[in-house]
């Protein structure tokens, strides 16, 4: 991995092309005592910092300082508070005597009743759940949130799920998937929700739905989605002994109409998209045109299909087949998404079967496999099934890290010795979690340090802060506990976190991007980021807020300039470290 020094020589054109935008700064000088410019750490400053400005595509932008740290030497001691989630959060509904595979993994964090505080949604085998947050860590169960139709049919059991505003509102909406028929959620703005599916055109059809994805097929503004599913019924162990491929519940996609009803255009798509045991599928700008691809991981990828590339078209989405190095095959299971290397293209990180593959950018236009070289490896003696990675910055020093949760896969006797002796593929009943913590040379993991390495059956780690310190705490999922917290100690490194409304219908911003020029203590520029609102499209069967978080380190200021789906673009100069920063389109 290029240190910083390195990713800022091998961008400076580009550096300072978003620079020239913001024209002319003024000069003024600041010590680290200064409220309005926080603790970097630098010492006393004397730099040229620019003047607050928005330029560009018209909108409102407000800043809200985020609290001071005020024992930022707790850190020290422990990064992370465990189990830390009070009120009714220590009373979840856990069927403890069905732990099959494929239900109840996920978890959706967002404000559903609008107070700018995160909430928790759980998807359960049988009763789903809300629980409401104070901004503090502390949750209260909601009963009567979830309309009782999801719960009507005992053949039906929630594995994962993804919010986003699907009608216009301004509010976080639910779409369920379902082992059974999928549901959607209308929010009616205070946090209880409607059963909108049968007029939605959507749920018709019996699968094991895993993960749900929202995101811009067109440019209407209008969330579309992809549904990720397996395969309802037992293993075809004797179908892939006799050489014959696997086939999974068929993938959908569907287009929003704009009327509260949705339009199955799944046979738009070639037949690889959708015959694909397929995890999870992400939303993301592969070649960096302004809309967004589809990539689809998938299972069993040497038994069945690897993993899809759809490149969008005009709307259309294209099968690149084998013309991208991440349409490989693999035992396919959660994806991580970020920018690593600092060219403002997306890294992946795939779990996988005895395997984690980490796919970098190159400057072609491409990616090449890079995990040894990254650290990005596992001893294979406890971490075996990895599940939903997640990238982010964990300490905030300007470098993402990497969340991958593991866990025992529920198998018959015959599946377990199917993958045992044909593949040398093992399965044990306890593994434990992995935190790989950016260094200079790429990844080392310190989940033990961190009290990070449970060896429940994990499927989920979702980086959020749930207590707006500016620190990500984690909430984790399992299949034979209840879902847990872990609340991030605060230090004293720099921070963003930004949320962005475009023009309606797409009131929370989904697939809108911030890029991100961070100047230090001598008034150079000493790195670039990015980062894309989005929904369901990393990890597993989860979905997190619609908010961008950045670590700054000891970065003075930070220059953004925010890409809207239509192409325009807002460029605001001079933020001050450690704020929430709300950009509303005008």
């Amino acid at each position: 991995m290029p240190n910083r020094v390195q990713s800022v020589q091998m961008n400076r054109f580009s550096l300072l092309l978003i620079s020239m935008l913001f024209g002319c700064v003024r000069s003024a000088s600041y010590s680290k005592d200064s409220p309005d410019v926080g603790d970097t750490g630098a010492g006393v400053l004397d730099v040229e910092i620019p003047e607050f400005a928005v330029s560009g595509a018209g909108a409102t932008t407000v800043l809200e300082p985020g609290p001071d740290c005020e024992n930022p030497t707790a850190r020290m001691d422990s990064e992370f508070v465990h189990n830390a989630g009070t009120g009714d959060w220590q009373d979840q509904f856990v069927p403890w005597e069905d732990l099959t595979a494929g239900r109840g993994w996920g978890v959706v964090v967002a404000d559903f009743n609008g107070d700018k505080m995160l909430d928790v949604f759980l998807p359960n085998l049988g009763e789903d759940e809300i629980f409401v947050g104070d901004g503090t860590g502390h949750f209260v169960r909601v009963d009567g949130a979830i309309p009782w139709s999801t719960r009507d049919d005992q053949d039906v059991d929630t594995t994962g799920a993804a919010g986003t505003d699907v009608d216009g509102d301004g509010d976080v909406d639910l779409y369920l998937a379902n082992r059974g028929l999928d549901r959607l959620l209308l929010n009616q703005g205070d946090g209880t929700f409607v059963d909108a599916t049968a007029s939605s055109g959507l749920g018709d059809t019996i699968n094991d739905s895993i993960s749900a994805a929202w995101g811009h097929l067109d440019d209407d503004g209008l969330p579309d989605l992809f549904v990720s599913t397996y395969r309802i019924g037992d293993f075809p162990v004797d179908d892939l002994a006799e050489g014959r491929n696997m086939v999974g519940d068929s993938n959908r996609l569907y287009r929003n109409l704009g009327d509260g009803r949705f339009e199955d255009i799944s046979d738009t798509l070639h037949r690889s998209a959708l015959d694909g045991l397929s995890f999870v599928a992400g939303w993301h700008d592969l070649d960096r045109d302004g809309d967004s691809d589809l990539l689809i991981v998938n299972d069993v990828g040497s038994l069945a299909e690897p993993n899809q590339v759809l490149r969008n078209n005009d709307g259309v989405l294209e099968d690149m087949g084998l013309r991208t190095s991440l349409g490989r095959p693999m035992y396919g299971m959660g994806m991580g998404v970020g920018d690593v290397n600092g060219d403002l293209v997306p890294e992946f990180l795939f779990s996988s079967w005895d395997e984690l593959l980490w796919m970098e950018s190159d400057e072609n236009g491409g990616w090449f496999e890079n995990s040894l070289n990254r650290g990005i490896t596992s001893s294979w003696e406890e971490q075996h099934l990895g599940w939903g990675v997640e990238l982010a910055d964990l300490d905030n020093d300007r470098s993402l890290d990497a969340l991958v949760p593991f866990g025992t896969l529920i198998m018959s006797e015959i599946e377990k010795a199917f993958f045992s002796v044909g593949y040398g593929l093992f399965n044990p009943d306890e593994q434990a979690n992995m935190a790989f913590m950016a260094t200079e040379d790429g990844f080392e993991d310190r989940a033990v340090e961190q009290g990070l390495d449970d060896y429940a059956m994990s499927r989920v780690m979702l980086p959020v802060d749930l207590n707006r310190d500016g620190w990500l705490d984690i909430v984790h999922r399992s299949l034979d506990y209840p879902g847990s917290i872990s609340m991030a100690q605060c230090g004293t490194a720099g921070w963003l976190q930004v949320s962005m409304a475009d023009h309606a219908p797409n009131t929370l911003g989904l697939g809108v991007r911030v890029d991100a020029v961070l100047y230090g203590a001598d008034g150079t520029a000493i790195q670039q980021a990015t980062r894309t609102v989005q929904s369901g499209s990393t990890g597993v069967s989860s979905s997190g807020p619609h908010s961008v978080h950045m670590g700054l380190g000891d970065a003075v200021w930070v220059d953004l300039s925010v890409h809207w789906l239509d192409g325009e673009v807002t460029h605001i100069q001079g933020v001050r470290p450690s704020q929430f920063v709300e950009i509303r389109r005008s």
